[in-house]
């Protein structure tokens, strides 16, 4: 308490880095490659999360149309930023693709759009089939289009972490995530972007910022500075579990100058631990001059 910490997270200029930042330990815990995994499965809810980091998408298809590989051309014919078939950014379980509308997880087939990696390169598609879940594990089959059959894979719920990941590419859980984290800095998919120098908006745009844990809760506090936000305000304050709350907009790009410009409001935190602290953004570039290095400062109330 008392002491103003001044933090650096460089989640690289191509954004290849997805990087977990502990509030309370005040040190980056892990990162992982944004192409190290497709799909998060929920050890507690039953619920498939896409890899917004990728701008993976998901339709849901009553009828495979499986022919040399070509399904996904047939399947994505479809509007580019439609926000359909994309996580809702915000975290609710009942807004994400693999629900297909409704509040539980959708049992059937679902062409995948497996998104970018951190160079723009489109990833492929990917069909998979939701055939049961339930209070200990999934069951999903996944085409493989080296083998041209579906393989069988069972997905077991563990204590480890709020999601266990899973990589298309190797068809194997991999080890993401899974330590104590509040923050998470990284390129994700957002809805409804304001697009440069009007009103007008994008629909579906990949945008860099920063992304909350389910447990971790923010309030915005655009009046006050920095220095005067104590403990005195926090009853003010309406916080919230959102998990793009903080997100994106505490920059801005200026084209005039080829610039992103930090403009950031105070970001009040409540973490686990019942513990708040007040961040505020400084710098979008490191030493080098290197976009995607997010530097803030951050004091515990």
């Amino acid at each position: 308490e008392g002491v103003i910490n001044s933090v650096q997270v460089d989640i690289g200029a191509d954004y290849c880095y997805q990087k977990y930042y502990n509030i309370d330990e005040n040190i980056v815990v892990g990162e992982n490659l944004i192409i190290d995994w497709d799909l998060a499965f929920h050890n507690t809810e039953n619920a498939i999360r896409l890899n917004s980091a990728k701008k993976m998408r998901a339709k849901n298809v009553e009828d495979p149309f499986i022919h040399d590989g070509d399904f996904a051309n047939f399947y994505f014919n479809v509007d580019l930023f439609s926000s359909d078939y994309h996580d809702h950014p915000n975290g609710s379980i009942d807004l994400l693709a693999f629900n297909n509308g409704q509040q539980d997880l959708f049992k059937g087939y679902f062409v995948l759009d497996n998104g970018y990696d951190c160079n723009g390169n489109q990833l492929g598609y990917s069909l998979i089939n939701i055939i049961d879940y339930n209070d200990s594990k999934y069951l999903i089959q996944v085409f493989n289009n080296n083998s041209n059959v579906f393989q069988e894979i069972e997905i077991l719920k563990t204590d480890n972490g709020d999601y266990t990941y899973f990589s298309l590419t190797n068809n194997a859980i991999m080890s993401i995530a899974n330590f104590d984290w509040d923050l998470c800095f990284t390129q994700y998919t957002e809805f409804n972007v304001p697009a440069p120098g009007n009103s007008a908006t994008t629909g579906v745009y990949l945008l860099r910022g920063v992304l909350q844990n389910s447990h971790v809760s923010v309030a915005i506090d655009t009046i006050n500075s920095f220095s005067t936000i104590t403990m005195n305000l926090i009853s003010d304050y309406i916080f919230s579990f959102d998990s793009n709350t903080i997100g994106w907009d505490w920059k801005e790009y200026d084209s005039a100058q080829a610039l992103y410009i930090v403009d950031s409001p105070v970001y009040v935190i409540k973490t686990s631990h019942n513990d708040y602290y007040k961040l505020l953004f400084l710098d979008y570039y490191n030493d080098n001059g290197d976009k995607g290095a997010p530097m803030f400062q951050i004091e515990k109330l």
